[in-house]
């Protein structure tokens, strides 16, 4: 099953993907460090001692007297996780807000969510050099390769990642909610919007949050967001792989249940990446894009997927599971 897409939208489930094939290759032992969610855990508990060494060099410049903040930190992240938390801290502070509307508080968000994205560009920096030095870049690029290979020459790749692996194949990869950096300070991350700090990483509980960012960076350098502003972008056949659309936390089943009216509203104030399907319908409707075609990973999600997409009302759509596509190692 090849076809020749013209455009390439990925989201971080082909790098979860790319991760468990390369971790089936690791020592066992080391298989952690493919995973941020037990990285962070087993940081929590002091088992990884040169990591901890250097994120408190990162986060507190190797202060002794925030000790005790750092201690602190840690057992709030292990607390986040010891209660169901994950690294998907988007769909996560979703979740918190709507605990927090019930009373009910299972950790300190203010801690584990102001410092996330530090800690998930802290595990990508620490990860990526691992890969580097113990030559399985060359797996990445293998990986890579066969997606390319479905591709046409000049396609055009966007992704939603922060992640840079692609990049050791692909030369142009527009991160259209911006990318890691080298972190060696807390302030390398730091973007000052109105006199507030906020990330260079773009996050955002909904849609609707993280097009505001897109709106206040349009014009900074370091961004490239042609996806969102481009109207000359053609694309003939788009392929989406690895991004799952889905519900923002807080739309909970049981909030669904009492409130009826809102099971077929997938607007973007209801919705992760609700901004990205505007986009992509009001490109279809301009006839910028044609056809698409979307991985899906279990039947769920199948449903899930085909009816945010009716919503919205992109057409010409095609749903294929992700094992049909030829991406390996």
């Amino acid at each position: 099953m090849v076809h020749w897409y013209d455009g390439f939208l990925f989201g971080n489930g082909l790098t979860v993907y790319l991760l468990s094939l390369i971790k089936e290759r690791m020592p066992k032992d080391l298989g952690y460090l493919l995973d941020i969610d037990t990285f962070l855990y087993e940081l929590s508990k002091s088992c990884l001692y040169t990591a901890e060494k250097e994120l408190f060099q990162i986060l507190y410049a190797g202060k002794s007297s925030h000790r005790g903040d750092f201690q602190r930190l840690k057992e709030e992240i292990y607390r986040y996780y010891a209660r169901g938390g994950s690294s998907n801290i988007e769909y996560e502070y979703g979740k918190f807000l709507y605990l927090r509307e019930k009373g009910a508080k299972t950790y300190d968000s203010d801690i584990v969510m102001s410092v996330f994205p530090y800690l998930y560009n802290f595990w990508y920096n620490w990860t990526y050099h691992f890969l580097m030095e113990n030559c399985y870049w060359e797996d990445i690029r293998r990986f890579y390769q066969t997606i390319g290979r479905c591709l046409s020459k000049n396609a055009k790749i966007f992704t939603t990642n922060f992640d840079q692996y692609a990049e050791m194949y692909f030369p142009h990869v527009q991160h259209i909610h911006g990318k890691f950096i080298q972190l060696r300070k807390l302030e390398d991350l730091n973007y000052v919007v109105d006199g507030k700090i906020e990330y260079e990483t773009i996050w955002g509980y909904n849609g609707l949050r993280k097009w505001e960012e897109i709106l206040r960076r349009r014009t900074d350098s370091r961004y490239d967001f042609s996806f969102f502003f481009d109207n000359t972008l053609k694309i003939r056949h788009l392929l989406i792989f690895g991004l799952s659309f889905k519900r923002a936390a807080y739309v909970s089943k049981e909030f669904l249940e009492q409130s009826s009216v809102y099971k077929e509203n997938y607007d973007k104030a209801c919705m992760i990446d609700g901004h990205i399907l505007e986009r992509i319908r009001d490109m279809q409707n301009t006839g910028n894009v044609g056809e698409i075609t979307i991985s899906y990973y279990y039947q769920e999600e199948l449903a899930h997927l085909s009816g945010v997409l009716n919503y919205y009302g992109i057409k010409h759509t095609r749903f294929v599971p992700y094992s049909k596509f030829p991406f390996t190692i």
